[in-house]
C-alpha cells in the first residue's frame, strides 16, 4: 500500500536501477504514497530524491515531503554494529513513517474506486 525507497545519490541523480524500475512498472505504482531514506556525502542524497520524486509523479505515485536524509553516511557506519542512527535520524524516520501511514490510508479509497 506504500513504498519506502532507500536512495543513494549517483551523479546527483537516482541510481540507474531505480530509473529502470520506474520505467518498467506502471499499474503497480498507481495511487500509492512513497517516502525516501536517502544517503550520500554532504547532500545526504537529497538531490537524487528530488529527481526521483519528479519521476514518480508520472506513474501516479504521491511522493511525500517528509523523509530521512543521512549526510556523510560513512560517519554513521560501524563494522560490527552496522548503521548507528542519531536522534535526528530516528525522529525523521518516525515522522516519515507516520505520514506514510496517513497517506496510505487516505489513498486507499482512490485505489479501490
Amino acid at each position: 500500500d506504500a513504498y519506502v525507497f532507500v536512495m543513494p545519490e549517483y551523479n546527483f541523480m537516482p541510481p540507474p536501477a531505480f530509473v529502470n524500475a520506474v520505467d518498467y512498472l506502471y499499474a503497480e505504482w498507481n495511487g500509492k504514497p512513497a517516502a525516501f531514506v536517502s544517503y550520500g556525502g554532504q547532500s545526504g542524497g537529497v538531490r537524487a530524491v528530488q529527481a526521483a520524486k519528479q519521476m514518480l509523479t508520472t506513474v501516479q505515485i504521491m511522493p511525500l515531503v517528509e523523509g530521512v536524509a543521512i549526510p556523510m553516511v560513512g560517519e554513521h557506519l560501524d563494522s560490527e554494529k552496522g548503521f548507528i542512527p542519531t536522534d535526528a535520524h530516528n525522529l525523521a524516520a518516525k515522522v516519515t513513517l507516520d505520514a506514510l501511514v496517513r497517506w496510505s490510508r487516505a489513498l486507499k479509497a482512490m485505489r479501490e474506486g
